[in-house]
């Protein structure tokens, strides 16, 4: 008798722009103030983590970046910096940090879309670099619903990051706003909608 294994259909991401414009169009003053301040706030945060090198700061934030929660993520970036080490992150991206405090360029170490773009826009707040982050709730926000871990896999296929980023910036034209604004914005007013 031979052995199938039954394998489970991940439905297709389908998302919009009018998805986020309508988390947009609903967030609060409040909200708005945090967003918009969030990629300067980094890069504030990054330039003290090195010193006056942004680069190196931001570099090192990125490298810890996944799956981990902000304040996580500058209290282990300020470890790697003093120390050169830490112990509560994978190591993977310990190394990647390690690497990059001593000396290497950060995008010759930074791997994924997603910790790329968070480099760049933590270097570049203004926009300079506009590939939004898109991370679990940015997806979320362009389909409609949270989304699982298995969804969330669907990123890795070819176009898809691309196709995501690209709506964030339609929206943000639409708002005359920044990329980054719309995507910080829309990510805070999802994470407190849920």
């Amino acid at each position: 008798m031979e052995n199938k294994v039954k394998r489970e259909r991940i439905p297709d991401l389908v998302g919009s722009v009018a998805n986020i414009l309508k988390i947009f169009d609903k967030a609060t003053p409040r909200q708005i103030e945090e967003g918009v301040a969030w990629y300067p706030e980094g890069n504030r945060i990054a330039r003290d983590i090195g010193e006056g090198n942004i680069e190196l700061g931001a570099g090192i934030l990125a490298a810890l970046s996944p799956r981990v929660k902000w304040s996580e993520n500058i209290s282990a970036a300020y470890e790697v910096k003093l120390h050169g080490f830490i112990t509560t992150q994978l190591g993977a991206n310990v190394r990647k940090a390690v690497a990059i405090r001593s000396g290497a360029r950060p995008l010759d170490v930074l791997g994924g879309k997603k910790v790329r773009a968070f480099y760049q826009a933590i270097l570049w707040p203004s926009d300079l670099n506009p590939t939004a982050v898109i991370d679990r709730h940015a997806v979320s926000v362009w389909v409609g619903t949270s989304q699982t871990d298995k969804q969330i896999k669907l990123l890795q296929r070819v176009g898809v990051y691309e196709q995501i980023a690209t709506a964030y910036s339609d929206a943000a034209v639409l708002r005359g706003v920044s990329t980054h604004t719309m995507q910080a914005v829309t990510w805070v007013a999802w994470r407190e909608s849920k």
